[in-house]
């Protein structure tokens, strides 16, 4: 092979590992990137769960021990609560549908 093939094959070899250096490196940022916002949600769902296992709860009485009206009260309450969980659920869900609908357009 002639002296100016090998500079040639000398420059792509060059060309090639400077590209792949470069792609390595954007990808690193993305990936720290995304690690950081993995982090800071992780950080803020971790949270929530902290403070509502903060407060102490007083135990209830049983519901036999209880008037009926009591125990009704108390049904409705924590019906509510589900459905208010359900709610959330429902929200983050379509929040998430609607990211992703708008992810490639």
């Amino acid at each position: 092979m002639p002296g100016w093939g090998w500079v040639i094959l000398a420059l792509v070899m060059i060309g090639g590992v400077a590209y792949g250096l470069v792609y390595a490196y954007r990808h690193l940022r993305s990936a720290v990137h995304m690690g950081g916002m993995f982090a800071t949600a992780l950080d803020k769902r971790l949270g929530r769960m902290a403070d509502a296992k903060a407060a102490p709860r007083r135990p209830k009485d049983p519901a036999f021990t209880q008037p009926f009206s009591a125990t009704m009260e108390r049904y409705a309450e924590a019906q509510a609560q589900v459905e208010e969980r359900h709610d959330r659920k429902r929200d983050r869900h379509v929040k998430t549908w609607a990211d992703w609908s708008q992810f490639n357009a």
